[in-house]
């Protein structure tokens, strides 16, 4: 049993054909161990999320429709500071900066990359973007919104000079 938890890091991670996958760093007041009796575990009846149920808009609400994966990653930097005042235990956690980056690999054509590329990456132009999971198979609410603003194409593979389609993998903060 854990007490005072403070999220501090959050990956979430998709990719083509697989679950989505999500791994959560916390920091905590104090743990315990439970000795009681163990309880029955059950399957649970809703499907996961898929890749399939989840969109990227760049910039703005332009659908990027051949992302083959991608992962976010929000580090809030939190200090549990341990003061001198007789206590063993943390006091309030508080964070640092914060820092937000998504990295995504996708089939796209050179128009398509050229444009993000000029645009974004080599003019520096902030932008807006949308990360959206509904898995509308569930009852009750099951989508996760992930508004962005104000982000920065920090890398991008130069898009290819000729036609066809090429796999560029670009990171946004």
């Amino acid at each position: 049993t854990m007490k005072g938890c403070n999220v501090n890091t959050y990956n979430l991670n998709i990719t083509q054909g697989e679950p989505v996958s999500v791994e959560v760093g916390f920091m905590a007041q104090t743990g315990s161990w439970f000795s009681g009796n163990a309880t029955a575990v059950t399957a649970g009846s809703n499907r996961p999320y898929l890749w399939s149920d989840a969109t990227l808009q760049i910039p703005g609400a332009t659908t990027q429709e051949s992302v083959k994966n991608l992962s976010l990653s929000i580090n809030n930097n939190f200090v549990g500071p341990h003061y001198v005042n007789g206590s063993r235990v943390i006091q309030v956690p508080y964070p640092l900066n914060l820092d937000i980056t998504l990295t995504a690999t996708q089939d796209i054509d050179s128009n398509s990359a050229g444009s993000l590329y000029d645009t974004y990456f080599k003019g520096g132009s902030t932008f807006n973007a949308i990360l959206d999971i509904n898995n509308t198979t569930n009852t009750g609410s099951a989508r996760l919104l992930v508004t962005m603003s104000g982000y920065k194409l920090t890398e991008m593979e130069v898009p290819a000079n000729v036609g066809g389609v090429s796999e560029t993998t670009y990171t946004i903060i």
